[in-house]
């Protein structure tokens, strides 16, 4: 037994900031053409994934979310009101910046087409038209939505339907998962089978189901990872500079096995003792961070700020300001709607 009060106090919010300050700013030294940045920090950056630390949190969180309450009302209304509120309003910016900034000619029925395709459940479609405007997509960062809607989905279905055997069940699709992740990354990526698949869960689900093996063995945490961030991130830092020196990983599966490694570091510092709320401000920003950066990134590309350091500060600045009044005016007063469970004892 443990306490919801205990389990809260963590923190996650600071590592989601982190996970969204990697993406934008690997985004930014790729389509901003920023060759001058020393390649030990891209390096660095690339030994902490944002998706995948992302994935795992997920399963942790929505995992204990669903078992605090599993009426799926209350579920489904308090995962819509984090994810669309803010979602709406990027694609708004990001059809908006489009028509002041691409040179070229897009129909408005074209746009309604793009908008109600990714403020619904197809944040992957995408429309060969915007291929020339920007890094080549209104929002590129958003196939990650869709993959995240399919685990809000898988949720209620596993503990429906497995429920009794729910530790097994978790077990083979972890391994069918990751699998499907080595298997399929060495196939032909310009194949209509293989962009399928991988706008599926099938090869993130291992990720996602990690977060959820952990927060259904809590004991982990509390006896093996609590108190040892130090040991591990110096361990994990080791070994991830010589898998680079080295070589010791195929490029192609990098990021899958990587992920092994990277999950007791995340749980670790989740549980620190160390409080991370100076730096968040308890301000969730990361999500705004996410949808907003390649937006802006897109503003660059057209009138050419590009290819020079100060752009990535620019562009840093200017996303933490729209993310902090999308926090303040849209995604806290929606979150605010949520139905909240109160604080009680619930079993692991």
């Amino acid at each position: 037994m443990i306490l919801e009060k205990s389990f809260f106090r963590n923190n996650f919010d600071f590592i989601r900031l982190f996970a969204a300050f990697q993406v934008m700013i690997m985004h930014s030294i790729g389509y901003l053409k920023l060759d001058q940045i020393p390649k030990n920090i891209v390096e660095f950056l690339s030994l902490f994934p944002g998706v995948p630390i992302f994935f795992v949190m997920s399963g942790f969180l929505i995992s204990a979310s669903y078992e605090r309450d599993n009426n799926i009302w209350k579920y489904t209304k308090n995962r819509v009101l984090r994810i669309y509120p803010a979602l709406w309003v990027s694609l708004v910016i990001a059809i908006i910046t489009m028509y002041i900034f691409f040179e070229n000619s897009v129909s408005f029925a074209t746009s309604i087409k793009w908008f109600f395709a990714r403020a619904t459940f197809l944040q992957f479609y995408h429309n060969n038209i915007f291929n020339d405007y920007g890094m080549g997509n209104l929002n590129g960062t958003l196939w990650t939505i869709f993959i995240e809607l399919q685990f809000y989905v898988l949720v209620p279905i596993l503990y429906g339907l497995f429920k009794n055997n729910l530790s097994k069940t978790l077990v083979i699709l972890f391994f069918i998962s990751f699998s499907v992740n080595l298997v399929f990354k060495n196939l032909d990526s310009t194949s209509f089978i293989v962009k399928l698949v991988f706008i599926t869960i099938l090869p993130y689900l291992y990720m996602f189901l990690f977060g959820v093996f952990i927060q259904k063995n809590y004991w982990i945490i509390q006896k093996l990872l609590k108190g040892k961030f130090v040991y591990l991130i110096t361990l994990y830092l080791v070994f991830g500079y010589i898998c680079i020196i080295y070589c010791l990983i195929p490029k192609d599966y990098y990021y899958s096995i990587l992920v092994f490694l990277l999950v007791p570091l995340i749980f670790s510092l989740a549980y620190s003792k160390v409080n991370f709320n100076l730096i968040t401000l308890k301000n969730d920003i990361s999500y705004g961070i996410y949808i907003y950066h390649l937006v802006i990134i897109n503003i660059f590309i057209e009138i050419n700020l590009v290819g020079d350091i100060k752009y990535l500060f620019l562009l840093i600045i200017l996303t933490i300001f729209i993310s902090t009044l999308s926090w303040k005016f849209i995604e806290k007063p929606s979150l605010k709607l949520k139905d909240t469970v109160l604080l009680k004892r619930v079993s692991r």
